[in-house]
């Protein structure tokens, strides 16, 4: 299950970050050129974007254990650590509010508003009782945001 900021409709913003310098193998921290904003998750997951891989493994994603804007913005606390290096403004990043592999019947997240922000929200399953993906959009507000997925048994997939 995750909950991703869009730019619009579906399209999740990938590009919530430019790598900054530094980002080497084996590192377990990401240093981004931007300010880091209050409403991002204080552990989570970074999805990490290396533009020059065409293939299949283009896109990592890292938990991290915290965050900072002192000094330089940076996610601490990577697991794995990075699997390769990453090149300055060249490479992206992006955090979801949710990206997890679902464990109950709901879950959440806790973070500081600061602006309403465009998401989508996408559930999939592929397991014993398959079902068909699932995605919404709406607006993360002062309110928060709720919805309920609607889990259609998958009957072809194997």
């Amino acid at each position: 299950m995750a909950v991703f900021r869009t730019t619009s409709g579906t399209t999740i913003n990938k590009a919530m970050f430019t790598s900054a310098s530094g980002n080497t193998s084996g590192n377990s921290a990401f240093t981004v050129n931007e300010t880091i904003p209050s409403d991002t998750p204080s552990t989570g997951s970074i999805r990490i974007v290396d533009t020059s891989d065409t293939g299949s493994t283009r896109e990592t994603r890292y938990t991290y254990t915290g965050w900072t804007n002192s000094g330089s913005s940076q996610f601490t606390g990577l697991s794995p650590t990075l699997d390769r290096t990453y090149t300055a403004t060249d490479d992206t990043a992006y955090v979801p509010y949710i990206d997890t592999e679902a464990d109950a019947t709901s879950e959440a997240v806790t973070v500081i508003y600061s602006t309403d922000r465009n998401i989508l929200v996408r559930v999939r399953r592929k397991a014993a009782t398959a079902i068909l993906p699932f995605e919404t959009t709406g607006t993360f507000s002062s309110t928060g945001y709720s919805t309920s997925a609607i889990r259609t048994t998958d009957t072809i997939v194997t």
